[in-house]
């Protein structure tokens, strides 16, 4: 039985807190380990299976093929079925496939590969991915991560304005209830394209849409206090950029609000209140700039957990998949 876990360290103290027969094992770093730390298993193990994060468990049976992968948290039963003789490997595989096609392994594997390029800079690559992935999955557009991943690349890209407006309304619009998706998708534009106006208005339109939408509902209806604290600071940032200050400080008190909020953690509420003073630095900023005739300066910092275009690196994220070919071998 094998679990591939992030958090080696906190692993190793639970191992030590119980009776266990665990041997730890670090990935090597062979030549073909990335700056995701993408090492050999993690290509061939984890991202094969077509499993998205981690902790992802496999167990082996006695003949050495491996009679099941998914969660670690299902391990438990699994096991036990296995060692009465009651577990049918095939039936598991047909399961597998049945839900995790290959075409969706190639895909998390070209997700990955795009995200790693994006990273690093290298932004011809990701262009390039990016236009591979389209020619050679054409249901590559139905997923909100590859078109954030796509809206990134062409913000990165040269002379992104006109396309990274057009493409944003688009990718918007195929996911008008996906909230991750529009806020991330908005944060690509916000934080990127700060004088793209045009590209700014269409985030405020569409997320001040999402707003009236949450106003309008039940208190259980609505999206968890964290999605309408991130909906509100974007909404201000935007405003900010195309000068509508009053807006911008409407939206900051909605967030100041939403602190008192009991479902909220500290560390969430940490982050709302540091983004609410951020921008209320730009505002003040560019009332300086516009009183003295010179034009703010734009503000790179970021987002905890996000990286600059709002793609999600949170740990256990930040892997992709191996070829497709490879999804049937484990099982």
């Amino acid at each position: 039985m094998a679990v591939m876990v992030i958090h080696v360290d906190r692993t190793a103290v639970k191992a030590k807190s119980i009776p266990s027969k665990a041997v730890l094992a670090l990935e090597e770093r062979t030549p073909e380990a990335s700056v995701l730390s993408r090492g050999w298993v993690t290509r061939h193990w984890l991202e094969a299976s077509g499993q998205d994060g981690v902790p992802a468990g496999f167990i082996v049976d006695r003949t050495n093929r491996i009679a099941w992968m998914g969660p670690a948290t299902h391990i438990e039963p699994i096991l036990k079925r296995i060692l009465r003789g009651e577990w049918n490997i095939d039936a598991a595989r047909t399961e597998w496939q049945a839900k995790v096609s290959d075409d969706s392994v190639r895909l998390l594997q070209y997700r990955r590969d795009i995200l790693e390029a994006t990273v690093t800079g290298d932004v011809a690559t990701a262009s390039s991915l990016v236009k591979q992935a389209e020619t050679e999955l054409p249901s590559a557009l139905g997923h909100a991560e590859f078109n954030i991943l796509k809206l990134q690349a062409i913000v990165d890209g040269p002379d992104p304005d006109d396309h990274a407006t057009r493409f944003y309304i688009e990718a918007s619009d195929r996911f008008p209830t996906d909230v991750d998706a529009q806020l991330r998708l908005a944060a690509v534009i916000v934080r990127d394209t700060p004088l793209n106006i045009e590209a700014l208005k269409a985030v405020l339109d569409r997320l001040q849409r999402l707003e009236r939408q949450w106003r309008s509902s039940t208190e259980a209806d609505r999206p968890f206090p964290i999605f309408q604290v991130r909906l509100h600071l974007t909404i201000a940032e935007a405003a900010l950029r195309i000068g509508e200050t009053a807006e911008c400080e409407r939206q900051i008190e909605r967030v100041s609000l939403l602190g008192h909020d009991t479902r909220l953690d500290d560390a969430h509420r940490n982050v709302a209140a540091d983004d609410s003073a951020r921008i209320r630095r730009l505002r003040h900023e560019a009332g300086i700039a516009s009183r003295s005739g010179m034009a703010p300066a734009d503000d790179p910092s970021e987002t905890e957990g996000e990286n600059r275009a709002g793609i999600s690196c949170r740990t256990g994220s930040c892997t992709a998949a191996a070829d497709s070919g490879d999804i049937a071998a484990p099982l």
